[in-house]
């Protein structure tokens, strides 16, 4: 790839600046896909004699199904396709009247027709609708009850959830694998501390949220205690006393499994990155977009320009310190703070002001997986549909008291009052400000002309939640989980619920510091009680009630 670079307020003949080779197949494998930031100087004269210097940086990437086709989390993949005239359909396609979404057909100077496709960015001589259409079902015996296997019209498989009605392009197989693999885990790692279960017991693990049970075969019951911790002597030797050894334990481990997956593991040798700190969020993103998904596995090694002698180790957490603090300015326009909480953020829905800002998101994701990858936490707080998001959870009228507690406290009332009684006047439908333009968005089809009653007011608080909470931001949260997958793959996040994700991500220092203590010392004085109570509630918050 060649770029010319010309000045355009200068004639035609004393315009060139200077001209710039890419060879792309150093740059990028385009089999693989991913993107890489090429950057190269200019060093040509001018016809005047004044040195023309800089650089030019261009950025190679595969196109991005993710943000172009692949459905959501939480909708379905349907897709309706692009009405097209009959005229512009061939003899020999005359029934069909409906091409794929993002295709177009065109015919050659001798007349042969051909079909481009915009999303792939590419053509073929074949007829997408002579295919097996726009959706092809392919069975799937070994996946477990509620799942389907489907494929969509450009061969990309994907899995519907019919159970909780949503889709994802990871396999619940490889879920499965995992789970399977944390229990083989947990059953080893419980054995040489505490010795095997006695006979009639069993350690299971649950296909959402991978939590430990115990299975009493003999009585047929399920409880979350291991029976050898309540029939070990302790000191205090009270439920609450086991219950604290037995979070600690749990946590511990469960941390140590998720350390040692693959996807955890860095890739040898050294990555240097140098920046100034004067120009941290604009330096930070270019070096971190552009360097590969290997690279940035590699041991980081940062510097600072101006330092004589730079401690690689207090600099790394000095460096993801210092770009979180930037990267979540409200300033920058990409989140805002919280209502009610000023160090916690949620996704700015007015993000688009910035025409690049899905790219950011993209690279606020890389960053967050970076800090995971290398254990330095942002110390950042996330609102928590944000991390249900990252987990592929349902989300539901609760998530929307930190966004909008006003709305959400009388969603409460609505909810258990009669309508009639409110003075209650809503459609389906939000009238949405953005700089001072105003937009109707109607929840549902048809939502203005929808009103409100008792017998609709339910659906109606939560097709709010689904807008304000998922489709809003729908592009934003999407980029921003495409760039933290690129860093740590989607099923390495199956071991947390949502209270554990925030420690990783936010404070992963101070988990291990509560994980350090003494809970059965804790446990015994009303400062330790409350320390313990923060463990107790992140732990059994968004777990199953009972293992069935």
């Amino acid at each position: 790839m060649t770029a010319t670079v010309l000045d355009e307020k200068a004639s035609r003949d004393s315009g060139f600046l200077g001209t710039v080779t890419f060879k792309v197949a150093d740059i990028l494998d385009i089999s693989s896909g991913g993107q890489e930031m090429a950057t190269k100087n200019l060093e040509k004269s001018d016809s005047s004699g004044k040195a023309v210097t800089g650089f030019i940086r261009i950025k190679f990437s595969t196109w991005d199904l993710d943000l172009a086709i692949r459905p959501s989390e939480s909708f379905s993949p349907q897709v309706n396709p692009l009405e097209i005239r009959a005229s512009n359909v061939g003899p020999e396609s005359s029934a069909l009247l409906a091409l794929p979404p993002g295709w177009e057909r065109r015919v050659t100077r001798t007349g042969n027709a051909y079909f481009v496709n915009h999303i792939s960015r590419t053509t073929t001589w074949q007829d997408p609708r002579l295919q097996l259409g726009d959706e092809v079902r392919t069975p799937a015996e070994s996946l477990r009850g509620g799942w389907e296997q489907r494929q969509s019209s450009l061969g990309d498989t994907f899995f519907v959830n019919h159970t909780t009605r949503e889709t994802t392009w990871t396999d619940p197989r490889s879920l499965n694998r995992i789970g399977q693999e944390f229990l083989e885990f947990m059953i080893s790692k419980t054995n040489s501390e505490h010795g095997p279960l006695v006979d009639g017991w069993k350690m299971g693990v649950t296909a959402e949220g991978f939590a430990i049970y115990y299975a009493n075969t003999e009585a047929n019951t399920t409880t979350w205690m291991d029976p050898r911790i309540i029939s070990s002597k302790s000191e205090n030797g009270s439920e609450r006393a086991n219950r604290a050894t037995q979070i600690k334990r749990d946590l511990r481990l469960r941390i140590e499994f998720f350390r040692s997956l693959p996807s955890m593991r860095k890739v040898s040798g050294n990555c240097q990155i140098t920046m100034s700190a004067s120009f941290l969020f604009d330096e930070g993103y270019d070096q971190i977009v552009r360097l590969s998904r290997e690279d940035l596995r590699k041991n980081l090694l940062v510097s600072f320009h101006g330092e004589e002698e730079p401690d690689p180790v207090k600099n790394l957490r000095r460096f993801f310190e210092m770009m979180a603090k930037a990267v979540f300015d409200p300033s920058y326009g990409l989140f805002q703070n919280l209502p009610d909480n000023e160090s916690g953020f949620q996704i700015n829905p007015d993000s688009g002001v910035n025409p690049e800002h899905l790219n950011y998101f993209s690279f606020v994701g890389r960053l967050v997986g970076l800090a995971i990858f290398h254990k330095c936490p942002l110390n950042v707080l996330l609102n928590n549909s944000l991390y249900k998001s990252i987990l592929g959870r349902k989300i539901d009228l609760r998530d929307l008291e930190e966004v909008e507690p006003v709305k959400y406290s009388f969603f409460q009332r609505l909810l258990t009052d009669d309508v009639r009684n409110m003075s209650f006047d809503e459609t389906f439908s939000v009238e949405v400000e953005t700089f001072g333009q105003f937009e109707v968005v109607e929840l549902k089809p048809n939502g203005r002309n929808i009103a409100v009653n008792d017998d609709n007011k339910k659906e109606y608080c939560s097709l709010y939640c689904e807008w304000r909470l998922i489709r809003r931001i729908d592009g934003q949260v999407r980029a921003f989980k495409q760039g933290l997958f690129e860093i740590l793959p989607e099923d390495t996040f199956a071991l947390f619920n949502t209270n554990l994700l925030e420690f990783i991500i936010g404070g992963q220092k101070k988990l291990e510091k509560l994980l350090d203590v003494d809970f059965l010392v804790l446990s015994k004085s009303p400062e330790g009680l409350k320390k313990l109570k923060q463990v107790l509630h992140f732990v059994f918050v968004n777990t199953p009630k009972k293992p069935k």
